[in-house]
């Protein structure tokens, strides 16, 4: 009877560890050699970090070497892009490299202000509050460590076509097709890639977007741009399956060991209110530009009443976000520059202290229109991960072109997928030490949980062998 046997590794970033962890046991009791995995699976399949695993398991690398790929190499890998800081990246940061990633303007905030305090002005006319260089890296992280790992892992010259078992990993073209990529060495339909460089390939599967900046592959259409397959299949098992009924359409048995990264997960934001409809007009609110400047100009008016001498006894009345209100009597703005009135009152023993004047934002439009693209961008990325029927589409495609799914005899499947409870950091950047810690735990406490459907699955594994 012929067994294929098939190795599927979902995606999910630094929780990959955990998954390197299940397999480091499982092989141990199994009893094979770990560094023969491609020799004993017919296909390896997987996405993002999951394929990168796959790719690392069709080149003889162990699960134990993959460990410690991710204990030494994940905290370098996942260093900030933020200028002067180093370690994971802030929320603050990604949340302005979300929407300013790769803008590079300078904007200036002008204030002209007049203190009033029993009848007397003091004028202070058109300071430059700042000059914010708004100058913002594409990407939370840069990728210099993770090619360079790959590259050493996979070789400079690897082809995907020279690799000894049948493999297949997930990524996403963003420039040209806009469409879902199936790199692999399999020379069937819709797939691509047995010329490419085995290396690229891997970063391309795991070229997160915003984590990472995409990935341009040599030998593919000139402005190509590859991004993370995750964001439309992170678990490739059904496509695994299809393409095993293809390559093997005599089988009698299928055995496929499908190894999860845990079920709370990471990644982006859902926070995004903007409605399907509607988003390609989006501009930005009063509310939002108001809300954006507010912090720099009180910070910049205590400064002011400070240098003029006023008591500090009166500063902690001033509101800490300055409430900026537009003034509607104003003419249309002949610029693309923003400008708002403001006041406020500070009281004191003597009497009250009124704040007035006139804030306005140089090089404003521009910000404007950035934000515009990048929420675009943002939105399209979101669309594209509720795209996972234009993978079911290449999976009816492949049966349409080669014929239906044989009838099976026998299937046999174990999915390794830990449960992390509510409250515990297992964001795909996370490489705290307690972190690590935390996937060895989980992954040996669901081995132990699975340990009878585990047992019963690797005898069905070993059947034939």
């Amino acid at each position: 009877m012929k067994t294929v046997r098939i190795l599927e590794l979902d995606g999910g970033g630094m929780r990959g560890l955990c998954s390197a962890y299940f397999l480091q046991r499982f092989v141990t009791q199994w009893g094979v050699n770990p560094a023969t995995l491609y020799k004993i699976f017919n296909l390896i399949t997987g996405t993002s970090i999951g394929g990168i695993q796959s790719m690392a398991y069709t080149v003889g690398q162990t699960p134990t070497q993959l460990i410690d790929f991710f204990m030494n190499y994940g905290p370098q890998i996942f260093q900030t892009t933020e200028p002067g800081k180093t370690g994971r990246a802030t929320e603050d940061w990604k949340g302005r490299v979300l929407f300013l990633g790769g803008f590079d303007l300078t904007i200036d905030i002008v204030v002209s202000l007049t203190i009033t305090f029993l009848s007397y002005d003091w004028d202070v006319v058109d300071y430059t509050v700042k000059s914010i260089d708004l100058t913002t890296p594409p990407n939370f992280y840069d990728n210099t460590i993770l090619l360079e790992q790959l590259q050493s892992i996979l070789g400079e010259d690897l082809r995907l076509g020279n690799i000894k078992t049948n493999m297949l990993v997930t990524s996403f073209e963003q420039a040209l097709t806009k469409q879902p990529q199936l790199f692999s060495n399999a020379s069937l339909k819709s797939f691509v890639g047995r010329n490419f460089k085995a290396w690229q390939c891997a970063a391309a599967t795991g070229a997160a977007p915003y984590y990472f900046p995409y990935i341009t592959l040599d030998g593919a259409p000139a402005g190509n741009k590859y991004i993370d397959g995750g964001i439309y299949l992170n678990n490739t098992t059904s496509m695994a399956l299809s393409m095993a009924s293809v390559l093997y359409p005599d089988a009698d048995r299928v055995c496929l060991l499908s190894v999860g990264t845990g079920s709370k997960g990471g990644g982006f934001s859902d926070t995004i209110s903007l409605s399907a409809g509607n988003w390609q007009d989006y501009v930005p609110s009063e509310e939002e530009i108001r809300s954006f400047i507010s912090s720099w100009i009180s910070d910049f008016i205590r400064q002011k009443l400070q240098e003029e001498g006023i008591d500090d006894s009166l500063l902690p009345s001033l509101p800490l976000f300055v409430m900026i209100r537009q003034d509607k009597s104003d003419p249309p703005q002949p610029t693309p520059d923003i400008s708002y009135s403001f006041s406020f009152d500070i009281p004191g023993s003597f009497g009250a202290l009124s704040v007035t004047g006139t804030v306005t934002v140089k090089n404003s439009g521009a910000l404007i229109d950035y934000l515009k693209s990048r929420i675009q961008y943002l939105l399209s990325i979101l669309d594209f991960a509720g795209q996972s029927q234009e993978a079911v589409a290449k999976e009816a495609e492949l049966m349409a072109y080669y014929g239906q799914l044989p009838a099976r005899n026998r299937f046999f499947y174990y999915r390794f997928q830990p449960k992390f409870p509510p409250g515990l950091d297992v964001e795909l950047d996370n490489t705290s030490p307690e972190f690590m810690e935390n996937m060895k735990i989980y992954a040996n406490k669901t081995y132990d949980e699975d340990q009878f459907k585990i047992g019963a699955f690797i005898q069905n594994l070993s059947f034939g062998m």
